[in-house]
């Protein structure tokens, strides 16, 4: 409409946060070459709103894969790069190498991100690494294996990974409280955890 059409006009503007913004009226399907020249941009506003719309597109492009690989890869803020591991979930095979780097970056968020993502990518690997995770100290990571195991289908080691969450419950750290208090909620837990 006449919003979007506005703000489609403001790319060309001086100011790079009104440009970052304007990203945001950009169509996936339309925009798109403007959107993965985006994904190098050097402001981090404008990489986070193309790897946003990037992400939605319904149907994976294969012409995208090496665009998000290289975010993946390679992006310096770990939550864009966890982002793009999130969004290489639905590419198959040209995506496992980015997501195998992504299990051992030096950045926590990126290695969840890549648990998460992992029985869509290595559906065989996928229960026997992330069964080893719910045994480590609580982490972004051992939340994020406890919570995929438990939305495999079906569940894969309710217990344990059930477990993994209620002791990182307990955690000195809030934000791994809450990580595991929402994937607690939103994961509707046995009638045995809630007892």
């Amino acid at each position: 409409g006449g919003a979007r059409s506005a703000l489609r006009k403001l790319l060309d503007s001086a100011d790079p946060e009104v440009v970052d913004r304007a990203y945001a009226a950009l169509d996936a399907e339309r925009d798109r070459a403007l959107l993965v020249a985006a994904l190098r941009a050097p402001r981090v506003a404008r990489r986070e709103q193309a790897l946003r719309l990037l992400a939605r597109i319904d149907a994976p492009d294969p012409s995208l894969a090496p665009a998000l690989i290289a975010v993946a890869r390679f992006d310096p803020e770990p939550p864009l790069r966890a982002a793009a591991v999130r969004a290489l979930a639905r590419y198959g095979a040209p995506a496992r190498d980015a997501q195998d780097a992504a299990l051992h970056d030096a950045s926590e968020i990126v290695r969840a991100a890549a648990l998460e993502v992992l029985p869509q990518l290595q559906p065989m690997a996928a229960e026997a690494l992330l069964s080893q995770q719910l045994g480590a100290t609580e982490s972004a990571s051992s939340i994020a294996a406890a919570a995929t195991l438990l939305r495999m289908q079906p569940p894969r080691e309710p217990a344990r990974a059930e477990a993994a969450l209620i002791r990182a419950l307990r955690s000195g750290d809030g934000a791994l409280r809450a990580q595991a208090a929402n994937n607690l909620r939103t994961l509707q837990p046995s009638a045995a955890v809630l007892a």
